[in-house]
């Protein structure tokens, strides 16, 4: 035979239980209308280069020279010792496979009388005002074809090494 007494809930604690459950519903529901939190800056945010062109058979400085930057809109122009201002990269979209690091983008340059020169995923990493690249325009009246030089650079030697061995099969 039981000999225990039932437990009788006293008024306080119901209303304790009920107003924890309240509490937390609020919570929840405010969790739910809050706007999204502001989105994460990307991990190459503050990457920055600045350009510098020289004339390709002189190797003097290039003043006037004008750098577009495809992926922003925006353009620049060289100085009289043929350096750009820090320009700042865009964020790049993470490969699914390994995340990228650093910001990049492609550099065309343009002067008068001299050949265009497209250059290709140039990158900074996060942080850095990285001080180049260097590239040398020809004159036109140097080179047999006025076609644009189409130059790839490739990513941070580490960030290669890593995708290699991960993807061994």
């Amino acid at each position: 035979m039981n000999t225990e007494k039932p437990r009788i809930v006293s008024n306080k604690t119901v209303i304790i239980a009920v107003a924890a459950a309240l509490v937390l519903l609020a919570v929840g529901l405010w969790y739910r209308s809050a706007p999204p939190s502001a989105p994460t800056p990307s991990a190459a945010a503050g990457a920055a280069l600045r350009i510098e062109v020289l004339d390709g058979i002189t190797n003097d400085a290039i003043s006037g020279a004008v750098i577009v930057i495809p992926e922003t809109g925006k353009s620049y122009q060289t100085d009289a010792a043929g350096m750009t201002e820090p320009i700042a990269l865009p964020p790049v979209d993470s490969d699914a496979s390994l995340t990228k690091p650093w910001a990049e983008a492609s550099v065309l340059i343009y002067k008068d009388g001299y050949v265009p020169y497209a250059l290709f995923h140039v990158n900074a990493a996060p942080g850095e005002t990285r001080e180049g690249p260097r590239v040398y325009l020809f004159p036109e009246s140097s080179v047999k074809s006025s076609q644009a030089f189409s130059v790839t650079e490739g990513p941070p030697r580490e960030w290669v090494n890593q995708l290699v061995e991960q993807n061994k099969p």
